[in-house]
């Protein structure tokens, strides 16, 4: 039982470790409930901003358990709370976008995931700048799903994008270098 004075903080702490340490998932998802339970009975902006990333950890949560439709859902309220408390072009938002486009693409929902991954590069070309890691990670997603659908010339186009910010950034053996170039191989 959680005491009733226990704070926000230390919840998350506590789910941490039974995530990360113990590798307890269903022991941690309780304590990520409570603590969003009292950020949203709170009316403040850190409290908000805090639930939205209490909703994200809820829905990589439930990834790692291999529900997608439970982590689906948690990353639609992790949008709409991030979309509330920072605004629709915040970078926060682009990488939910693009989680959520993941999920939709590993349900092999092709056409949906291809819309939010573009939402979340236009959002991310917008806020972290077009030639940022975040970015090029987006387009080798959407490059994968491209490929998958037989768009071949538009997939090779999205993966050139993302491999050339990628060399920028990252060491040449970078395992995204490599997942880009084998990516690029097989189209």
């Amino acid at each position: 039982m959680i005491a009733k004075g226990t704070n926000v903080s230390r919840l998350l702490t506590m789910a941490t470790a039974l995530e990360e340490y113990m590798d307890e998932l269903d022991m941690a998802f309780p304590l990520l409930e409570r603590a969003l339970a009292l950020q949203t009975d709170r009316d403040d902006d850190d409290d908000l901003i805090g639930s939205g990333r209490t909703w994200e950890r809820m829905a990589q949560l439930r990834l790692r358990q291999g529900d997608l439709q439970e982590a689906l859902d948690r990353y639609h309220c992790a949008l709409d709370v991030q979309n509330e408390a920072l605004g629709e072009h915040h970078p926060h938002v682009g990488m939910t976008l693009n989680n959520i486009a993941n999920i939709l693409a590993e349900e092999e929902n092709a056409d949906e995931a291809l819309q939010y991954y573009q939402l979340a590069i236009d959002i991310q070309e917008r806020t972290v700048g077009a030639d940022h890691p975040e970015t090029a990670a987006s387009l080798l997603n959407m490059a994968s799903m491209l490929q998958s659908q037989g768009h071949l010339a538009q997939a090779m186009h999205k993966s050139k994008r993302a491999l050339k910010i990628f060399q920028k950034y990252l060491k040449e053996d970078h395992h995204y270098i490599m997942d880009t170039i084998i990516n690029m191989a097989t189209v």
